[in-house]
């Protein structure tokens, strides 16, 4: 679990496109989870809100999601089904291919405490335990499922987004961002160390409450919550998330105008760039 792995920008803007050859840092591979269920007045997704303390976007509400480690690769090619491993890193611009969406089921259990896409998924005795037993690394997630005779069906978990840190931060991801349909019966609970909240929430209210000033979201948490916003159930988000092909990575830029101003440009046809600093 890394922070800053929604591949926006942090309240302090460091620089813009023509930064020094020092701070453009490469980005890391990054995989976010929109897990959504219907809820009773529509759909919801599982949001949790960072905490105070953390080094990057402390206090923003974000999708489950974190850093691909170099393991994640390695156990996606025993303990995931459903896609072809050459066809899955080319959609997804990256050698690592199927680990990213085992990075994505893995997030979302670390942070969340959320099993998805898990084909076959039995009762499981006490997912806090298990969730405990990974996050303080007496296990991993990987022998989690071995232990509940499971495997991730990939084909159940659309790859939906692809945004990259802009230039100029001093921790740059490239966050691929996909989406799943909730099991029955299951709640998110925060980690208690990257995260202080861990909900169920509706697309349209969040939205309403950050347009009023009320909470930090980064841009591609706002982005993907209004695309969230437009379907009537879970189901429709993943039907629409499973046909989206030919997804182009989002690349913010940092642009300093002469009167001060500074605006992220996103490039997207789906939100308006966004003011950080008004000219004078």
């Amino acid at each position: 679990m890394t922070p800053g792995h929604e591949g926006g920008p942090s309240a302090a803007v460091a620089g813009e496109g023509g930064e020094a050859p020092d701070k453009a840092l490469v980005p890391r591979d990054a995989a976010t989870v929109l897990v959504v269920r219907d809820g009773s007045e529509g759909l919801e997704v599982v949001m949790v809100r960072r905490a105070s303390s953390a080094a990057f976007a402390a206090g923003a509400w974000v999708f489950p999601g974190g850093a691909v480690d170099a393991a994640d690769a390695a156990h996606a090619r025993s303990l995931i089904v459903g896609r072809d491993a050459g066809v899955a890193a080319g959609s997804v611009g990256a050698a690592s291919g199927l680990g990213m969406w085992f990075a994505a089921v893995r997030e979302a259990f670390e942070e969340a405490g959320i099993l998805v896409g898990v084909d076959g998924l039995p009762p499981v005795p006490d997912v806090a335990a298990l969730r405990r037993s990974v996050n303080s690394g007496e296990r991993t997630f990987a022998s989690v499922l071995e232990e509940l005779a499971c495997v991730v069906d990939a084909a159940s978990i659309a790859y939906v987004d692809r945004w990259v840190t802009p230039l100029g931060e001093t921790r740059r991801f490239d966050t691929r961002f996909f989406l799943a349909l909730a099991h029955s019966d299951q709640d998110p609970v925060h980690d208690e160390t990257e995260t202080a909240e861990a909900v169920w929430a509706r697309p349209r209210e969040v939205l309403d409450r950050y347009h009023a000033g009320e909470l930090f979201m980064l841009p591609p948490t706002v982005v993907n919550l209004t695309r969230l916003a437009g379907y009537g159930s879970g189901q429709e988000a993943l039907e629409a998330g499973l046909a989206r092909a030919g997804i182009e990575p989002i690349r913010p830029v940092i642009h300093r105008g002469d009167d001060g101003s500074v605006v992220l440009r996103l490039g997207s046809d789906e939100v308006d760039d966004i003011v950080i600093v008004r000219g004078k």
